[in-house]
């Protein structure tokens, strides 16, 4: 679990996506609530007053908890994670198993089971190794939520292992006298009765209301009522039920409280009472409101990353422009810095990609209308990767340094690629499918161009074919680098250049061809291989990032002389035969499974 990095660079990485977080409630569709975040802004300017990294990540924390009351859980796993990379290398404590917690609880509400299980036993091996009761009782809890996630309300073995740690950590509890930590277990018991269907949930959670009220703890007041609602609906008291709900949002309302959670709550819950009471056209209205808040939750993961990725540039402009006033030595590693922020944001776009065309499949499955926003976002979605792509030609043009400037131009090459992927998706019948044929010639239309190589003899042998967006992202970058590569060092000197694609379906599996008429392979070319098995290592970021792409398409690819292939024997090899030009062999499955 431990993760490695640069503190120089992480930390001024952290420093503008702490900015990001200052302007945050003016970006994100979910609303931050105003105290939290002062206080996190007020932590985070201490900590960087001090130099102190134990506070900044206390910051880190807070930053991540108050984007995970607003419902904005990726935003907030952002934040905890890099809360994390500063507190685990200090070694075991409480704030570290704290922490693991969190990561736990977003996780599980993410649907990533297999990591919120992780995290949880990482909290508590750590909390075991503190030796605090506290520590200890809150990682009993946070085990017991994890098994929630996945629990379906029978009485199974899940349920005996949420009851287990449940009981742990009210008896760690009692025996610190600790009122509040009692009163949040007994709210806990009280769920997990409601759930499993025992009377005994009405009593814990009483129990747990008057607590919480001798404490004037306003948002676990509202948060047990509408718990304690629930209870009454499940046990046939709907009358009761509906008070319980209209003293809730009382409470609610007079007290500002204002979590994306509980307003999801009063939704679901006046929906069932509602239901219950056969009054279905009220029903049917909350069920709307639920549906809505759903809804922007979802978008605000896709607004918060564009968002957060724009200020992240403009820090990185605004540095480049100082940089140039200083000393040649400084100006070097501003440049070099410039490079670094350049890949993060490289790797930002990707992940909004992806993003994006998740969220493409969620909605176009719920009806036409969504379809609709889909195209919309799309279109966004291109319109910020060309703006990214004309911003970071710009800046090419003004950096002197040659290795920047040719990194920023590959950059914006690779931007470029995933662009012509989002106009396929925007300009064609099918939402989340690209025409290969179409998508190939584009890409190796526009590296030529740009590359001044119109006079080389193309060849496109394509099937037609439609390719998941998912598979044709890293696929379009694969190409990019490997004719990229070919202007570079294939086509220089060459009386005759020829640039040759073929690309097949055989069954589900797609085989693409890409070869030239160069020198062919030589010990300066960089080769990919395998971790693990012999050969020669990557030498260059492209290469990279092929062999990165090519294990995300779960295919296998090959390097060999032009006119002396070599089979597929791995999931990326290098051959060194001898022989005119260079072949590149890709072989990778057609569908998503």
């Amino acid at each position: 679990m431990t993760i490695r990095f640069v503190p120089g660079c992480y930390l001024l990485f952290c420093w503008v996506i702490m900015i990001a977080g200052g302007q945050a409630q003016s970006l994100d569709r979910l609303k931050l609530q105003p105290g939290r975040l002062e206080y996190a802004q007020e932590v985070e300017r201490t900590a960087r007053k001090n130099n102190d990294t134990l506070q900044l990540a206390e910051a880190c924390y807070l930053y991540g908890k108050t984007y995970a009351f607003a419902g904005d859980y990726r935003a907030s796993q952002g934040y905890f994670l890099k809360s994390l990379q500063l507190l685990e290398p200090r070694g075991d404590s409480n704030e570290l198993s704290r922490l693991y917690i969190r990561l736990s609880e977003n996780e599980g509400r993410m649907g990533h089971l297999r990591k919120a299980t992780e995290y949880a036993r990482q909290a508590l091996i750590t909390a075991n190794r503190v030796g605090k009761p506290k520590t200890l009782a809150r990682t009993y809890g946070g085990m017991a939520q994890m098994y929630s996630f996945r629990w379906d309300g029978a009485k199974n073995a899940v349920a005996d292992s949420i009851l287990f740690f449940y009981r742990q950590e009210e008896r760690l509890y009692r025996q610190l006298n600790d009122t509040l930590g009692i009163a949040e277990t007994s709210l806990k018991l009280g769920t997990y009765f409601t759930r499993l269907g025992s009377p005994q949930a009405i009593t814990y959670l009483n129990q747990s209301l008057q607590q919480f009220k001798l404490a004037h703890k306003d948002r676990m007041i509202a948060n047990t009522l509408l718990h304690l609602a629930e209870g009454y609906l499940r046990f046939g008291q709907a009358p009761l039920a509906y008070q319980t709900l209209r003293q809730a949002e009382k409470v609610y309302a007079a007290n500002n409280v204002d979590e994306i959670d509980i307003r999801m709550g009063f939704e679901q819950q006046y929906m069932n009472y509602y239901r219950a009471t056969g009054q279905w056209e009220k029903a049917f209205t909350h069920l709307e409101n639920y549906n809505r808040l759903e809804r922007r939750q979802l978008t605000s993961d896709y607004d918060g990353t564009v968002a957060r990725m724009n200020v992240v540039y403009e820090t990185q402009k605004k540095e480049a422009q100082l940089a140039a006033q200083q000393i040649e030595l400084e100006r070097f590693k501003a440049e070099r810095l410039s490079t670094v922020l350049i890949s993060l944001l490289l790797l930002l776009a990707i992940g909004a990609s992806i993003v994006l065309f998740r969220l493409y499949r969620i909605n176009k499955r719920t009806s036409l209308h969504n379809a609709e926003l889909v195209r919309e976002q799309n279109h966004r979605v291109k319109n910020n990767l060309q703006v990214v792509s004309s911003l970071l030609s710009m800046q090419a043009r003004r950096l002197t340094n040659e290795v920047a400037r040719k990194a920023v131009e590959e950059s914006r090459l690779r931007i470029d690629s995933m662009a012509v992927v989002h106009r396929r998706l925007y300009e064609g019948d099918k939402l989340v499918a690209v025409d290969l044929k179409e998508f190939i010639q584009d890409l190796t239309d526009g590296v030529l161009k740009t590359f001044d190589c119109g006079h080389v003899r193309v060849e496109l042998n394509i099937d037609t074919n439609f390719l998941s967006a998912d598979k044709a992202t890293p696929l379009g970058l694969i190409l990019n680098e490997l004719i990229t590569n070919a202007c570079k060092y294939a086509f220089p000197g060459q009386e005759q250049p020829m640039l040759r694609i073929d690309c097949h379906q055989k069954q589900d599996q797609i085989e693409l061809q890409l070869m030239d008429n160069g020198p062919g392979l030589d010990e300066s070319l960089p080769v990919v291989v395998v971790e693990g098995q012999p050969g020669r290592s990557p030498k260059s970021f492209g290469m990279l990032l092929i062999r990165s792409l090519v294990t995300q398409l779960k295919g296998t690819c090959q390097f060999s002389a032009a006119w002396a292939v070599t089979p597929v024997a791995s999931s990326v090899e290098a051959s060194s035969e001898a022989g005119p030009g260079t072949l590149f062999t890709l072989s990778f499955r057609a569908s998503d499974d």
